[in-house]
């Protein structure tokens, strides 16, 4: 995985975080191509980073629309993990949790 888009995860963490402010839900005020243009990334590169995110169960989105899961990974991403292996740790849940009404 190159490290620009390692760097990826933490741009997109970051956007993601600044736009939710202090709300977990939110509708995105611009496109994934704006986000992509405005973080100098492609715009299949947000398309996939935000898939990563959407399949560790750290967001939940459609096209418009984000919901914030789990901030605190969001937030270890956001801060700039320098491997793979750190970025996939942080979105692997190490403790288990309960998995109550999903089967």
């Amino acid at each position: 995985m190159s490290r620009a888009y390692l760097s990826a995860y933490s741009f997109v963490s970051q956007k993601l975080i600044e736009i939710a402010s202090s709300e977990y839900e939110f509708g995105l005020p611009m496109s994934h191509e704006n986000i992509a243009n405005y973080l100098r990334l492609a715009p299949e590169t947000v398309s996939r980073v935000i898939s990563k995110f959407q399949h560790a169960s750290v967001i939940d989105s459609d096209r418009a629309h984000i919901r914030l899961l789990d901030v605190a990974r969001l937030g270890l991403v956001a801060q700039g993990l320098q491997s793979e292996k750190e970025i996939n740790a942080a979105l692997t849940n190490l403790i288990a949790r309960p998995e109550a009404g999903r089967r």
